[in-house]
C-alpha cells in the first residue's frame, strides 16, 4: 500500500478499524527478522562474499547434471570441505542471556582463536530467551556442543549451544499451508 504521507496515518487507522474483527495486529521489519532467524532463512548478513551453497546447506540446490556459473567453484574440495564455516543455529545456555550480532564464536580450551561469527540474533517467539545464526568452523558437525560466544566490544562472553538453523518448521510442512 502506497500513499502520500500525509494520509499515511489516517490510512493505517481504518485499515485496523476495518479488519478489528479479523484480530489484525500491526507489525513491522523487526517481526520479520524475527521471523527470518526462527526459519533459518539467509540475508546479506550470512552472504559474506565467501560462503558457498555447500556452507548455506544448499546443497542439494545446485543442478546434478549439465553445466552452470560456479559449477567448476562449486566442485573445488576447498568449497565443499566441512571446515568451512558453515550456517548453524545457536542459543544462549543461560535462560535470560542475550546474543549479539558480530559476536566471535570460540572454544573454552582455545579462547583466542575465531571459529565463527554470530551473524544474526533475536529475542525468540518459539522458545524462551535468545537464539542466532551463525557462520562457524565445522559447524554442521558440531551441533548439540557447547562454545563461547564473545563480544570483546561490549565485554561480554555468553555460552552457547550449537543447534540447526531451522527453528520453526525445519521439514518444511508449513510451505503452503
Amino acid at each position: 500500500v502506497h500513499v502520500a504521507a500525509d494520509y499515511a496515518i489516517g490510512l493505517w487507522e481504518h485499515i485496523l478499524k476495518a479488519a478489528a474483527s479479523t484480530g489484525i495486529k500491526p507489525y513491522g521489519l523487526e517481526a520479520l527478522a524475527s521471523l527470518r532467524i526462527e526459519k533459518g532463512h539467509i540475508t546479506t548478513a550470512e552472504l559474506d562474499g565467501n560462503t558457498t551453497a555447500h556452507d548455506l546447506g544448499f546443497e542439494r540446490m545446485l543442478k546434478t547434471e549439465g553445466d552452470f556459473v560456479g559449477r567448476v567453484l562449486a566442485q573445488r574440495p576447498g568449497s565443499t570441505s566441512m571446515q568451512r564455516r558453515q550456517l548453524i543455529g545457536l542459543r544462549p545456555i543461560a535462560s535470560g542471556a542475550q546474543l549479539i550480532a558480530g559476536m566471535i564464536l570460540v572454544d573454552r580450551s582455545a579462547p583466542r582463536t575465531n571459529l565463527g561469527d554470530v551473524t544474526s540474533c533475536t529475542p525468540s517467539v518459539l522458545v524462551d530467551g535468545w537464539i542466532g545464526l551463525a557462520l562457524l568452523a565445522n559447524g554442521r558437525r558440531r551441533i548439540g556442543s557447547r562454545l563461547l560466544a564473545v563480544s570483546p566490544l561490549h565485554g561480554e562472553s555468553v555460552e552457547v549451544e550449537i543447534t540447526t538453523p531451522h527453528w520453526f518448521d525445519p521439514e518444511n510442512t508449513r510451505v503452503r499451508a
